[in-house]
């Protein structure tokens, strides 16, 4: 079985002692799955300016994921893939941050665009029923660990 990790390029990249919540679960996940099947990190997404920003989202829809079993994307982000392959694609979901709290809240666009990005995996784990709850009420009607 072959995976591929997606997440920040900081939280691939950094000092774990500099990183957030999600990089440390980024971190964990990718040191855990290592030893035990052929994975992957890939340090996509780069939020520095606008520019990056949309470099990461096209980046991300021309790689071509065709020699995966599992592409997993460590937390919501705009992603939308145009090779996957067999790939099966999943999200975790720590929270909705982007749709919740004022000071968090992208413009409508990237907020529905975020939304498809999540609505549109193979399988969504979250991290407590909480967000499961909120998940659902969204309408999402995959798999959901």
């Amino acid at each position: 079985m072959r995976v591929l990790l997606i997440a920040g390029k900081d939280d691939f990249n950094e000092d774990v002692s500099k990183v957030t919540g999600i990089g440390r679960y980024v971190r964990e996940v990718y040191e855990g799955l290592k030893k035990q099947i052929d994975v992957e990190a890939y340090p996509l997404f780069d939020y520095s300016s606008i520019f990056s920003s949309v470099n990461s989202m096209i980046k991300g829809i021309f790689h071509d994921y065709s020699g995966y079993d599992i592409i997993h994307l460590l937390s919501p982000k705009p992603f939308f893939p145009l090779r996957k392959g067999k790939a099966k694609w999943i999200t975790t979901v720590h929270d909705l941050f982007f749709l919740k709290y004022k000071e968090s809240k992208p413009s409508p666009f990237m907020q529905k665009i975020y939304l498809k990005s999540m609505l549109s995996s193979d399988a969504l784990i979250v991290v407590s029923s909480l967000i499961k709850e909120d998940v659902e009420k969204l309408g999402y009607k995959k798999k959901i660990l």
